[in-house]
């Protein structure tokens, strides 16, 4: 037995416990693939193309299984990545749960009906971009955010240190370094895109 969700830790131990006492076994995983529109007419029979699913089983978790599931994943375009549940919600967090909550942030903050009514004229494309998966499923997203709450919040500190610390090198007129961060986030984008 398998399932899709975004958040592990929770799920599995749920699952051993419900399991205990029966002959299934639960193997989480997690295709890091999709979009924000949902639904059939949304659907794409290559969603899984290429794409990285996450298998995440536990300590106790028959190998026989764990390969099983990979040979699923697989046999729909996959690669599959092993890690413990505990790893996978903190990367993920970082990974796809805090640049949802960023995205949503900031299509909030900057599409505000208080602002100027001008503002909405000036959000071209890298707006367009950072903010198209704020509109992915609020329902889904919330479940997501409370379920791995411990680890959001973790990495939203992390996160909040990061933007003090750059508004820190603006206060201070930092060219330098303010060049630097950039150049270290273009370089580290441009490898991992390629």
């Amino acid at each position: 037995m398998t399932d899709v969700g975004s958040v592990k830790q929770v799920v599995t131990g749920e699952m051993e416990v419900l399991l205990s006492n029966h002959s299934g076994v639960f193997v989480g995983s997690h295709p890091m693939a999709g979009g924000e529109k949902s639904g059939v007419a949304h659907s794409s029979k290559d969603l899984f193309e290429k794409a990285i699913c996450a298998v995440t089983p536990c300590k106790s978790t028959p190998r026989e299984a764990v390969g099983r599931i990979n040979a699923l994943w697989e046999s729909v375009g996959a690669r599959t990545l092993e890690m413990d549940p505990k790893t996978h919600d903190h990367l993920v967090s970082r990974a796809s749960h805090l640049p949802h909550v960023l995205s949503s942030l900031l299509a909030s903050y900057v599409l505000d009906p208080n602002t100027d009514s001008i503002q909405k004229s000036l959000c071209a494309s890298g707006f367009r971009d950072m903010t198209r998966i704020a509109e992915g499923d609020v329902t889904m997203w919330r479940d997501i955010l409370i379920q791995n709450n411990q680890q959001m919040i973790e990495t939203l500190d992390e996160y909040l240190g990061e933007l003090k610390g750059f508004r820190d090198l603006l206060e201070a007129n930092d060219h330098e370094s303010i060049a630097s961060i950039l150049k270290q986030a273009s370089d580290r984008r441009k490898n991992w895109a390629s």
